[in-house]
């Protein structure tokens, strides 16, 4: 595990938003939203302990709110099971919302939360 974050720039992912997102993505389309958060919050925040100049609260949040995004298959989210058990809809269409969604979400998280943030006092 120390190598790979080593080939991230010797930063990890806590140090950098938009190196954390991308293991949400494929955490969260796998995992229950809860378990995804539960796994990668202790490594962000504990990575983020590490580095000097990032605020762990910011980075649990960022985690948290990404944690949420995962849309994509039956088995991300309850409603999604239940759209899923319903058959009017497919995995493949569920896929391609899901990610598109995802996506969008994701870049609003690691463009535009920041400057809200900031805007509102919640970050320096």
């Amino acid at each position: 595990m120390a190598r790979r974050f080593g080939q991230l720039g010797g930063h990890g992912c806590a140090g950098d938003p938009r190196r954390a997102e991308p293991n949400r993505l494929r955490h969260g389309e796998r995992h229950p939203h809860s378990a995804a958060a539960n796994l990668l919050l202790p490594l962000a925040v504990s990575l983020a302990l590490s580095l000097d100049g990032i605020d762990p609260l910011v980075v649990a949040a960022v985690v948290a709110i990404a944690c949420s995004l995962g849309m994509s298959l039956p088995i991300s989210t309850p409603p999604n099971a239940i759209a899923y058990a319903t058959k009017e809809i497919s995995i493949p269409q569920m896929a391609i919302v899901g990610l598109v969604v995802g996506t969008v979400a994701t870049l609003l998280l690691i463009f535009a939360l920041p400057s809200v943030w900031q805007l509102m006092g919640l970050v320096s």
